[in-house]
């Protein structure tokens, strides 16, 4: 079950990882359309603006949903992610 648990904590490290590559891209559109905002004052920039925001606001939405469904799921293992997470990082902060 160790196994199982290990291996399902990497896969959504990894899914965590590939999410945030995605949301900093997205958030760079976003902060390349506010410069257009600034540099041109144009109503093109302040729609470009807010069609990032809704994408990014309805990604989020789906992977919360997402994960809300896998957590309905697989409680056992959920459980068990979030506490090898949950132990990582207080390895990482007691370090410091």
């Amino acid at each position: 079950m160790t196994n199982g648990s290990t291996a399902s904590t990497e896969t959504d490290i990894k899914h965590l990882r590939a999410d945030m590559a995605k949301l900093n891209k997205d958030l760079g559109n976003v902060a390349d359309t506010l410069k257009d905002l600034m540099r041109d004052g144009k109503n093109e920039a302040v729609d470009g603006l807010y069609e990032a925001g809704g994408r990014v606001r309805d990604e989020v939405r789906r992977r919360a949903q997402s994960v809300a469904d896998e957590i309905q799921d697989k409680p056992v293992a959920a459980a068990l992610t979030a506490l090898g997470i949950g132990f990582v990082l207080g390895m990482i902060f007691a370090r410091r």
